[in-house]
């Protein structure tokens, strides 16, 4: 199969593999039915869990938000440009980090407050949050004796400022960004995640 589709197609990728070749409407939702009866056709269709889905969409923001942080705010002087787009991103991957952690504890969260998501997670979530608060903070923060540095006691350093959800908080919280207690918030529940199994 030619990696250049012709004209009125595009390529269909599996796990970043070229799998086949189909026609591209322009219409999404056309689109998306096609390549899964495609997929269906050849035998290659797994039905996708709604946790997985939600997980691999809370890391595509979680990603970005680490490269950015890479790019812009590791060296000196840092480029300021950068700190906006870090602390949305951040936003968005903690927020549906902490709603995959619910519905895979059996409860659907909406809304966009990210101190309201925490504190109304499943009991059965509160274990593997802890767990995994414990494990961040012994690779971030465990510098031995000698550590200057300590966590963070909750996600409040930070999500009070962005637990509104609309963009004018966030954008008022990254005129004075910290930006180990953002990286901290966004590891735990990422982790708790993984550590359920279910993704």
């Amino acid at each position: 199969m030619h990696p250049n589709p012709p004209p009125g197609f595009k390529n269909l990728l599996l796990d970043g593999i070229l799998v086949g070749q189909i026609p591209s409407t322009g219409d999404l939702e056309k689109d998306t039915e096609a390549a899964t009866a495609y997929l269906k056709s050849k035998g290659l269709y797994k039905e996708m869990l709604l946790p997985k889905a939600m997980f691999n969409q809370a890391m595509a923001f979680f990603s970005s938000a680490i490269d950015i942080y890479n790019a812009n705010l590791t060296k000196n002087p840092i480029n300021p440009s950068g700190v906006a787009p870090f602390v949305v991103n951040a936003a968005f991957s903690l927020e549906i980090f902490l709603k995959t952690l619910s519905q895979i504890h059996g409860n659907v969260q909406k809304g966009h407050e990210l101190l309201n998501l925490y504190d109304v997670l499943p009991a059965t979530a509160i274990d593997p949050i802890q767990q995994a608060k414990a494990d961040v903070e012994r690779e971030r923060f465990d510098d031995g004796p000698n550590s200057t540095i300590s966590a963070p006691t909750s996600f409040n350093p930070w999500t009070k400022h962005l637990s509104n959800g609309d963009t004018g908080t966030r954008s008022e919280a990254t005129k004075t960004v910290h930006t180990e207690p953002i990286q901290f918030a966004m590891e735990v529940p990422r982790k708790a995640c993984l550590a359920s199994g279910a993704i």
